[in-house]
């Protein structure tokens, strides 16, 4: 029987990565902005205003400048409707994509061209695949 030899190349293994952190690639956005739910379709909230923090909740948003319906419901129940249209309750926490562009790296190291990283992720990726072909 003849042995059959077969070498094994080296494959060239590389972490490219495309990030785009929140710190530094989202910024605040509205309620339109990011077409939030309750913006486009309204919300409403119950609150027990027999609860303190409750109680001071429904203060909170008798004062404010959002329109609503009150609805009295059991006992102590409040319902507060609000239209679409109107900021939600957690519009702060709305963000969307800066436009800056991605952090690029290959094996941790800062690509500061994309074209070059680009272009060297198609040629790692085109030598493996011949690599694969070739079996």
């Amino acid at each position: 029987m003849t042995a059959i030899h077969r070498r094994h190349a080296v494959l060239p293994t590389h972490i490219y990565r495309a990030d785009l952190p929140a710190d530094t690639h989202r910024e605040p956005a509205t309620c339109r902005e990011v077409d939030c739910p309750q913006f486009l379709l309204g919300f409403k909230t119950t609150l027990n205003e027999s609860d303190e923090m409750h109680a001071q909740a429904a203060n909170d948003i008798r004062a404010g400048a959002r329109e609503y319906t009150e609805m009295r419901e059991i006992e102590g129940l409040t319902t507060f409707i609000f239209s679409p249209g109107q900021e939600c309750f957690a519009s702060f926490r709305h963000t969307q994509p800066s436009g800056r562009p991605p952090i690029l790296t290959r094996d941790n190291r800062l690509h500061t061209r994309p074209q070059d990283w680009n272009e060297d992720m198609n040629e790692t990726f085109y030598t493996l695949g011949r690599l694969d072909e070739r079996g």
